[in-house]
Formats: structure tokens, C-alpha cells, sequence
């Protein structure tokens, strides 16, 4: 099985970032859903990790942050 790793660049990109991270986070770590997302998604660069079936197996997101 071969991985693939890039930034998220379309809507449907966007959509199963999100439905993995609300799988994991409020499914599986109990976190309340109003706390999953916050003001850094609009801005974070997000990236996408999917499978030779196009399922999204892993996300991340960096955030720039000024020092």
C-alpha cells in the first residue's frame, strides 16, 4: 500500500480532513465537538495522508505563528 502526502487544496480535500479529525478527536478522544475546530484551520496550511483508494489515513495542519 502506497501513502500519499500533500496539502489540501480542494473542498473535498477540506471535508475528509475534517471527518477524520472529528472521527478521532470528538468520536475517540471524547473532545467536545465545539472545541475540535478553532480560529487556526482558516489559516493553518493543512495536509492530507491518503491511501491507493483515495481514503484519508492521516491529517495535519502547521500554523505560522509570528514570534
Amino acid at each position: 500500500m502506497q501513502i500519499q502526502v500533500k496539502v489540501v487544496q480542494t473542498q473535498d480535500e477540506r471535508a475528509k480532513i475534517y471527518a477524520l479529525r472529528h472521527a478521532v478527536f470528538v468520536g475517540e478522544q471524547a473532545v467536545p465537538a465545539e472545541m475540535e475546530r478553532d480560529e487556526h484551520d482558516a489559516v493553518a496550511d493543512h495536509v492530507i495522508a491518503v491511501n491507493d483508494q483515495n481514503f484519508c489515513v492521516a491529517t495535519g495542519r502547521l500554523v505560522v505563528q509570528s514570534a
